[in-house]
């Protein structure tokens, strides 16, 4: 499932983790990201949860391919 993604503009990945879909950091500084949470026990693991995005914010989900 792994698709690049951008959100607000940031570049994340869109992936299955442990059975739910979510948006995985590729830099350190995307942790501060709004709804970022430290999901894994190495310190690059921090994502946001597709299911706690509002329907807007789903609706602004970009693949890389609509950008151009």
């Amino acid at each position: 499932m792994n698709k690049e993604i951008l959100y607000n503009v940031h570049p994340l990945t869109l992936v299955l983790f442990y059975g739910k879909t979510c948006l995985w950091i590729h830099y350190p500084e995307q942790t501060s990201i709004p709804k970022m949470e430290f999901v894994g026990g190495y310190p690059n693991e921090w994502c946001i949860y597709v299911s706690n995005l509002t329907d807007e914010e789903k609706a602004k989900l970009r693949t890389k391919t609509e950008i151009r």
